[in-house]
């Protein structure tokens, strides 16, 4: 049985790692080893969360950025519509696998199983540089993977992974077009740039591929590493 320890730092010895993490909740976060503990971090309110119901969760996220009250309509709107999208993403895609997959349906299946299509989240307000850092990550299969299936299970095999994520994330498209959804994750993107007074970014790792764009790109840069972390991770960095 594999165990991790963790040594967090005390607020004498190491000031600045004790008010990262442990002021800030990442060390609760971190030792959450039950479904309980894991939904009290969402009642508690800290900075680092985590769920398997984008409905409900959605509505904690949307209170809990609005208690600081420091975004702008048209930034809260379009960053929680993108907040939004990215969770239902993972509920839609993020850990289904077809059939015909079967070591890869049965290992999405374990996961599924212990701790649900979960994700985990975490926003902050930095102050000092009057900036909002969202990021949501999940355990699944990764964007051009799934994007790569089609909505009747027929793998892709004909596109570079970078092109899958590059087109995942262009609008109209979609593995469900046609069946229900099939509006893209546009949106996800259109959280950058809202009346900002800096740059901004939309950040993501998924799949071995790299996307990343900002205000000052007319394209994003998608760049595939042929490794990464398992999963999908999204951050976007707003300014006010």
């Amino acid at each position: 049985m594999h165990q991790i320890k963790f040594i967090f730092p005390t607020e004498k010895k190491n000031s600045l790692g004790y008010e990262c993490i442990i002021r800030t909740g990442l060390a609760r976060a971190l030792k959450a080893g039950s479904v309980e503990k894991l939904k009290d971090l969402v009642k508690s309110n800290v900075f680092f969360q985590s769920a398997t119901d984008p409905s409900k969760q959605l509505v904690h996220t949307i209170e809990f950025l609005n208690r600081e009250k420091i975004l702008n309509v048209e930034q809260f709107e379009l960053l929680t519509s993108a907040i939004g999208e990215a969770m239902l993403n993972v509920n839609h895609h993020a850990y289904k696998c077809p059939l015909s997959n079967v070591q890869i349906h049965e290992k999405m299946q374990s996961i599924v199983s212990g701790i649900g299509e979960r994700w985990w989240q975490c926003a902050w307000y930095d102050e000092d540089n009057r900036k909002w850092v969202f990021i949501i990550a999940d355990l699944g299969l990764g964007i051009p993977f799934t994007y790569g299936f089609q909505a009747n299970n027929v793998r892709r095999d004909d596109a570079p992974l970078s092109n899958l994520m590059k087109e995942a994330f262009t609008r109209g498209s979609s593995r469900f077009v046609g069946v229900g959804r099939g509006n893209g994750s546009e949106n996800i993107k259109d959280a950058v740039g809202s009346n900002c007074r800096q740059q901004e970014s939309l950040l993501i790792y998924s799949g071995g591929v790299r996307y990343s764009y900002n205000t000052t790109q007319s394209e994003p840069k998608v760049i595939d590493l042929n490794q990464g972390i398992k999963g999908t991770l999204i951050e976007w960095t707003l300014y006010i």
